[in-house]
């Protein structure tokens, strides 16, 4: 009885043993699971703040150790291009012009010389009209360096009439600062990934890290391909240009009086003799159609006049038969 009871001690002694052991063993499990996954998802958390916290501050009030861009003024205040940069603002200029000109093959080919000269280049063109009639139109849009796009303008005012011109300036400083800072913050998360990657032990880390890196890289991407965007536009400016072939150039207003009815005058000459050549040009043209409808209507009037004269005829016929029936009735009644 005593060795039995002797032998259960033992046994309650190894279990006690065991059970200490395999407490043991789960505490430093914890512990590892907290120097891993748990370091991992606090410098996670730290960095997402971080990178919060910067893209709200670009938004507001500019992150410390980045200079606010001095008076930012609101588009559509027609400065001019390079003033406006030179204060350090992101300006994106847009002008539209249309004008009309005598010499029209001169004008496109000056004004796409003046172009290339200038660094810049047509990214779209279309011409349509014929020459001959003199009613030709084209529509140019040109993208200049924003520092030459004055002088552009100043060489298409100086070879042809303006009829319209505006300008729209968009100031995307802010978008351009918040883009630039969001990279920035996102970098800065990127490389915690990266260093965070290296001392991953568990698998589960692992993936979490390169999920969270691969969002990071598409984000960086696609903020810095907005950012190309925008400095493409701000440091090439696109003008618009229309252009419109006339025989005569519209005359400015704002003379004195005899000096208008002058231009009135002569106006109204040149339009009548324009309308009196369209109009030869158009019977002329017409000519063809015409000679073919004369022919048609001299064949129906000859056939209607035929028609005419049979039934002139056979009406004279009937009434001299019936005169001579007549005559011979009142012979009868005579004798």
């Amino acid at each position: 009885m005593e060795k039995r009871n002797k032998r259960w001690r033992k046994i309650g002694i190894v279990l006690l043993v065991f059970c200490m052991l395999a407490a043991g063993c789960g505490a430093q499990s914890d512990s590892s699971r907290k120097d891993g996954s748990g370091a991992y998802e606090e410098v996670y958390e730290e960095t997402a703040k971080s990178t919060s916290d910067m893209t709200m501050d670009s938004v507001g009030n500019m992150s410390e150790g980045e200079a606010a861009p001095a008076d930012i003024k609101s588009s559509g205040e027609g400065e001019a291009a390079d003033d406006n940069h030179a204060a350090g603002q992101k300006l994106i200029v847009t002008q539209n012009m249309s004008v009309e000109t005598e010499h029209f093959d001169e004008f496109l080919k000056t004004i796409r010389n003046k172009t290339a000269e200038l660094g810049g280049y047509l990214s779209n063109s279309n011409t349509n009209g014929q020459k001959e009639q003199g009613n030709r139109n084209a529509s140019l849009s040109i993208r200049i360096p924003a520092a030459n796009l004055s002088v552009l303008t100043d060489e298409a005012k100086n070879g042809a009439k303006v009829t319209y011109f505006g300008e729209d300036t968009q100031d995307v400083t802010m978008e351009y600062v918040d883009v630039e800072s969001r990279i920035k913050a996102l970098r800065t998360e990127q490389g915690s990934l990266l260093q965070l990657l290296e001392k991953a032990e568990s698998l589960e880390d692992i993936i979490k890290l390169q999920e969270r890196l691969s969002e990071v890289n598409y984000e960086i991407e696609s903020y810095e391909s907005r950012l190309r965007v925008l400095e493409n536009q701000v440091e090439y400016s696109t003008l618009y240009l229309d252009v419109r072939e006339v025989e005569r150039e519209t005359k400015e207003g704002g003379k004195g009086f005899f000096t208008e009815i002058k231009d009135g005058f002569g106006n109204s000459l040149y339009n009548v003799g324009r309308g009196i050549r369209e109009a030869v040009i158009g019977l002329l043209v017409a000519s063809p159609y015409l000679i073919v409808l004369a022919v048609i209507g001299i064949i129906v009037f000859t056939i209607i006049m035929k028609i005419a004269k049979k039934h002139r005829n056979r009406q004279g016929k009937v009434m001299s038969e019936m005169r001579e029936e007549a005559e011979y009735k009142e012979n009868e009644l005579s004798e």
